[in-house]
């Protein structure tokens, strides 16, 4: 399988879609749709269709007008009846949702990708987890400690797919659980390997849409600076007095530049 047709299917089985579409003239075809609320993500959709079909898509943003929400940028489009085909010989839906009746839609991961060499594995995971994946890292005072929690959230709901991806994983050596929604990785060691395996897209950012009191920060450094804090002296969040304050202190050493 080509890499562009796999990041694509990575794209399709989490910000994206393909939904069969009824034409004026009475033809069915299928149109590629993407929503997210990550510029950085939504550029690099472009990049991919772009690559494969040789044509330039518009990437569209509807700003809320909730001030409390993230920008939205979205696509739309009619492809390539080749690519269609192309697409639809690996899986018939790439919903991951379940149906009304509990049921799940027979999607999943290829078999061509879980089988593919490790740059393309390493690809079509570090474009997954940069559209479903967290960094939660959150301080905790207890007694007169403080305690640092601190792991990777992967969401998906589809059983097969959890199962494929936490596979994909542990061909990298990482270790990981999980649930019905969600996959978890946590660890110094499985931490570090998942940072310098896989990854998020460069400039990718936690956003406004996951509530975390990190939105904005790029995710690979919240990443960096989860790791960098089992080694740091325990006494560097003595002087905070509240959870808040630890915060504020975590978050000066990300906007000081600090590479981690």
């Amino acid at each position: 399988m080509d890499r562009n047709i796999s990041d694509l299917i990575a794209i399709l089985l989490s910000d994206g879609s393909m939904h069969l579409h009824r034409l004026p003239n009475g033809d069915r075809r299928y149109r590629i749709m993407m929503e997210c609320v990550d510029k950085c993500f939504a550029e690099k959709f472009k990049e991919i269709l772009s690559t494969i079909t040789k044509k330039n898509y518009p990437i569209h943003k509807r700003i809320p007008t909730n001030s409390n929400w993230s920008d939205v940028y979205y696509a739309s489009m009619m492809v390539p009846k080749s690519l269609e085909n192309e697409l639809l010989k690996y899986n018939k839906t790439f919903r991951t949702k379940p149906f009304s009746d509990g049921t799940f839609p027979n999607s999943k991961i290829p078999d061509e990708i879980m089988n593919a060499d490790v740059e393309q594995k390493r690809s079509f995971l570090r474009l997954f987890v940069s559209a479903e994946g967290s960094v939660i890292l959150c301080p905790n005072l207890q007694r007169k400690w403080w305690v640092i929690n601190r792991w990777v959230s992967v969401r998906c709901v589809h059983p097969v797919i959890i199962k494929q991806l936490r596979k994909m994983l542990s061909d990298f050596n990482i270790s990981s659980r999980g649930s019905s929604s969600e996959i978890i990785i946590k660890g110094k060691e499985n931490l570090a390997r998942f940072k310098n395996e896989i990854g998020f897209l460069q400039g990718c950012r936690v956003t406004r849409k996951s509530h975390s009191k990190w939105t904005g920060m790029e995710k690979n450094k919240l990443l960096g600076l989860a790791i960098f804090l089992y080694d740091a002296d325990k006494r560097i969040l003595k002087s905070a007095r509240s959870k808040g304050d630890a915060l504020s202190f975590l978050k000066s050493l990300l906007e000081a530049g600090y590479a981690f």
